[in-house]
Protein backbone atom coordinates (compact mmCIF):
# COMPACT_ATOMS: atom_id res chain seq x y z
CA UNK A 1 0.00 0.00 0.00
CA UNK A 2 2.75 2.65 0.68
CA UNK A 3 4.25 1.80 -2.53
CA UNK A 4 1.11 2.69 -4.83
CA UNK A 5 1.31 5.71 -2.51
CA UNK A 6 4.08 7.30 -2.87
CA UNK A 7 3.76 6.63 -6.62
CA UNK A 8 -0.21 7.98 -6.83
CA UNK A 9 1.93 10.99 -5.18
CA UNK A 10 4.80 11.20 -8.03
CA UNK A 11 2.20 11.18 -11.03
CA UNK A 12 0.04 13.41 -9.15
CA UNK A 13 2.80 16.14 -8.76
CA UNK A 14 4.06 15.65 -12.20
CA UNK A 15 0.51 16.43 -13.42
CA UNK A 16 0.46 19.15 -11.31
CA UNK A 17 3.70 20.13 -12.52
CA UNK A 18 3.04 20.01 -16.37
CA UNK A 19 -0.18 21.69 -16.22
CA UNK A 20 1.69 24.71 -14.07
CA UNK A 21 4.17 24.84 -16.87
CA UNK A 22 1.60 24.77 -20.13
CA UNK A 23 -0.17 27.34 -18.03
CA UNK A 24 2.73 29.88 -17.54
CA UNK A 25 4.22 29.38 -21.24
CA UNK A 26 0.49 29.84 -22.32
CA UNK A 27 0.40 32.94 -19.92
CA UNK A 28 4.20 34.43 -20.74
CA UNK A 29 3.08 33.91 -24.67
CA UNK A 30 -0.27 35.79 -24.00
CA UNK A 31 0.09 38.27 -21.87
CA UNK A 32 3.91 39.55 -22.31
CA UNK A 33 3.96 38.64 -25.82
CA UNK A 34 7.35 36.16 -25.62
CA UNK A 35 7.44 33.21 -27.98
CA UNK A 36 7.82 29.99 -26.25
CA UNK A 37 7.14 26.89 -28.14
CA UNK A 38 5.60 23.94 -26.99
CA UNK A 39 6.84 21.72 -24.59
CA UNK A 40 8.76 24.34 -23.14
CA UNK A 41 10.04 23.54 -18.97
CA UNK A 42 10.73 27.19 -17.91
CA UNK A 43 11.71 27.43 -14.24
CA UNK A 44 9.31 29.79 -11.70
CA UNK A 45 13.00 31.12 -10.88
CA UNK A 46 14.23 31.98 -14.13
CA UNK A 47 14.18 34.96 -15.05
CA UNK A 48 12.33 35.67 -18.70
CA UNK A 49 13.82 39.71 -19.81
CA UNK A 50 9.77 41.85 -19.39
CA UNK A 51 11.43 45.21 -19.99
CA UNK A 52 11.45 43.76 -24.46
CA UNK A 53 9.44 40.87 -23.90
CA UNK A 54 8.92 40.72 -27.67
CA UNK A 55 12.64 40.07 -27.77
CA UNK A 56 12.34 36.55 -26.33
CA UNK A 57 12.26 33.37 -28.72
CA UNK A 58 12.66 30.21 -26.83
CA UNK A 59 12.54 26.42 -29.55
CA UNK A 60 10.40 23.65 -28.79
CA UNK A 61 11.42 21.33 -25.84
CA UNK A 62 13.79 23.50 -24.13
CA UNK A 63 14.38 23.55 -20.72
CA UNK A 64 15.60 27.15 -18.61
CA UNK A 65 16.64 25.57 -15.36
CA UNK A 66 15.96 27.56 -11.89
CA UNK A 67 18.42 30.76 -11.63
CA UNK A 68 18.84 31.41 -15.00
CA UNK A 69 18.34 34.46 -16.53
CA UNK A 70 17.71 36.08 -20.25
CA UNK A 71 18.46 39.17 -21.51
CA UNK A 72 16.77 41.29 -24.23
CA UNK A 73 18.10 44.40 -23.36
CA UNK A 74 20.77 46.73 -22.88
CA UNK A 75 19.82 49.86 -20.65
CA UNK A 76 23.33 51.05 -20.66
CA UNK A 77 23.20 51.26 -24.34
CA UNK A 78 19.43 52.14 -24.96
CA UNK A 79 19.00 48.47 -27.13
CA UNK A 80 16.55 46.00 -27.46
CA UNK A 81 17.51 43.14 -28.86
CA UNK A 82 15.63 39.71 -30.19
CA UNK A 83 17.78 36.64 -27.65
CA UNK A 84 17.61 33.65 -29.52
CA UNK A 85 16.91 29.89 -28.56
CA UNK A 86 16.58 27.20 -30.27
CA UNK A 87 14.93 23.86 -29.87
CA UNK A 88 16.15 20.89 -27.32
CA UNK A 89 18.21 22.93 -25.40
CA UNK A 90 19.45 23.53 -21.56
CA UNK A 91 19.81 26.60 -20.26
CA UNK A 92 21.50 25.20 -16.79
CA UNK A 93 21.27 26.78 -13.20
CA UNK A 94 22.17 30.39 -12.99
CA UNK A 95 23.34 30.78 -16.92
CA UNK A 96 23.23 34.56 -17.98
CA UNK A 97 22.35 34.64 -21.65
CA UNK A 98 23.30 38.24 -22.86
CA UNK A 99 20.63 40.50 -25.50
CA UNK A 100 21.42 39.31 -29.11
CA UNK A 101 22.49 36.06 -28.20
CA UNK A 102 21.20 33.17 -30.41
CA UNK A 103 21.72 29.85 -29.24
CA UNK A 104 21.32 26.92 -31.95
CA UNK A 105 19.42 24.03 -31.58
CA UNK A 106 20.20 21.01 -29.21
CA UNK A 107 23.06 22.89 -27.36
CA UNK A 108 23.94 23.02 -23.92
CA UNK A 109 24.84 26.13 -21.54
CA UNK A 110 26.08 24.88 -18.51
CA UNK A 111 25.35 26.42 -14.81
CA UNK A 112 26.70 29.40 -14.65
CA UNK A 113 27.91 30.45 -17.97
CA UNK A 114 27.96 33.73 -19.15
CA UNK A 115 26.78 34.16 -22.98
CA UNK A 116 27.94 37.43 -24.86
CA UNK A 117 28.33 35.52 -27.83
CA UNK A 118 26.53 33.20 -30.47
CA UNK A 119 26.35 29.37 -29.67
CA UNK A 120 26.57 27.00 -32.60
CA UNK A 121 23.86 24.06 -32.72
CA UNK A 122 24.80 21.16 -30.94
CA UNK A 123 27.03 22.17 -28.44
CA UNK A 124 28.15 22.03 -24.75
CA UNK A 125 28.97 26.27 -23.44
CA UNK A 126 30.57 26.63 -20.57
CA UNK A 127 32.39 29.43 -18.33
CA UNK A 128 32.62 33.54 -18.14
CA UNK A 129 32.69 34.23 -21.15
CA UNK A 130 30.80 30.74 -22.51
CA UNK A 131 33.28 29.17 -24.62
CA UNK A 132 32.23 25.98 -26.54
CA UNK A 133 33.93 22.88 -24.77
CA UNK A 134 32.11 19.69 -27.03
CA UNK A 135 30.42 19.91 -30.61
CA UNK A 136 28.87 16.99 -32.38
CA UNK A 137 26.18 16.21 -29.33
CA UNK A 138 22.07 15.32 -30.04
CA UNK A 139 20.34 16.24 -27.58
CA UNK A 140 16.51 15.36 -27.12
CA UNK A 141 13.45 16.85 -24.97
CA UNK A 142 14.87 19.55 -22.15
CA UNK A 143 18.48 19.70 -23.42
CA UNK A 144 18.59 15.64 -22.19
CA UNK A 145 22.15 14.49 -24.23
CA UNK A 146 20.65 11.42 -26.40
CA UNK A 147 24.53 11.14 -27.85
CA UNK A 148 27.97 12.80 -28.65
CA UNK A 149 30.71 12.59 -31.30
CA UNK A 150 33.31 11.94 -28.88
CA UNK A 151 31.66 8.57 -27.80
CA UNK A 152 31.11 7.77 -31.44
CA UNK A 153 34.60 8.37 -32.35
CA UNK A 154 36.43 6.21 -29.65
CA UNK A 155 36.69 9.12 -26.92
CA UNK A 156 38.14 11.83 -28.95
CA UNK A 157 38.73 14.53 -27.08
CA UNK A 158 36.34 17.53 -26.73
CA UNK A 159 37.01 21.18 -28.36
CA UNK A 160 40.18 22.33 -26.82
CA UNK A 161 41.21 18.82 -25.82
CA UNK A 162 43.75 18.24 -29.19
CA UNK A 163 45.44 21.68 -28.56
CA UNK A 164 46.17 20.62 -24.69
CA UNK A 165 47.44 17.19 -25.89
CA UNK A 166 49.53 18.67 -28.84
CA UNK A 167 50.73 20.92 -26.25
CA UNK A 168 51.38 18.30 -23.58
CA UNK A 169 53.55 15.73 -26.05
CA UNK A 170 55.42 19.05 -27.13
CA UNK A 171 56.39 19.56 -23.61
CA UNK A 172 57.37 15.97 -22.80
CA UNK A 173 59.58 15.88 -25.97
CA UNK A 174 61.29 18.99 -25.03
CA UNK A 175 62.06 17.57 -21.57
CA UNK A 176 62.85 14.62 -22.91
CA UNK A 177 65.37 17.01 -25.49
CA UNK A 178 66.22 18.74 -22.66
CA UNK A 179 67.41 15.60 -20.38
CA UNK A 180 68.97 14.32 -23.28
CA UNK A 181 71.51 17.55 -23.90
CA UNK A 182 72.05 17.25 -19.98
CA UNK A 183 73.33 13.42 -20.45
CA UNK A 184 75.38 14.15 -23.07
CA UNK A 185 76.97 17.25 -21.66
CA UNK A 186 77.82 15.03 -17.97
CA UNK A 187 79.49 12.38 -20.61
CA UNK A 188 81.49 14.54 -22.35
CA UNK A 189 82.71 16.35 -18.97
CA UNK A 190 83.81 12.75 -17.34
CA UNK A 191 85.47 11.90 -21.00
CA UNK A 192 87.55 15.55 -20.26
CA UNK A 193 87.97 14.58 -16.75
CA UNK A 194 89.59 10.95 -17.67
CA UNK A 195 91.73 12.49 -20.12
CA UNK A 196 92.98 14.98 -17.80
CA UNK A 197 93.66 12.38 -15.16
CA UNK A 198 95.02 10.16 -17.58
CA UNK A 199 98.15 13.06 -18.82
CA UNK A 200 98.78 14.07 -15.49
CA UNK A 201 99.56 10.11 -14.60
CA UNK A 202 101.60 9.85 -18.04
CA UNK A 203 105.78 9.50 -17.21
CA UNK A 204 107.15 12.45 -19.69
CA UNK A 205 109.69 10.86 -22.35
CA UNK A 206 113.15 10.63 -21.11
CA UNK A 207 111.91 9.93 -17.56
CA UNK A 208 111.82 6.47 -15.42
CA UNK A 209 109.33 6.14 -13.66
Amino acid sequence: MAGKSITAMAWLRRTVRNALTGFRRRWLNTVWGMQIGEGCAISWSARLDRTNPRGIVIGRDTAVVFGAAILAHDTTRRLHRTTRIGERCNIGAHALVMPGVTIGDGSIVAAGAVVVRDIPPGCIAWGNPARVLEKGIVTGKWGIIQSRASQEEGGTAPAGGADRAATATETGRAATATETGRAATATETGRAATAAETGRGAVPAGQTP
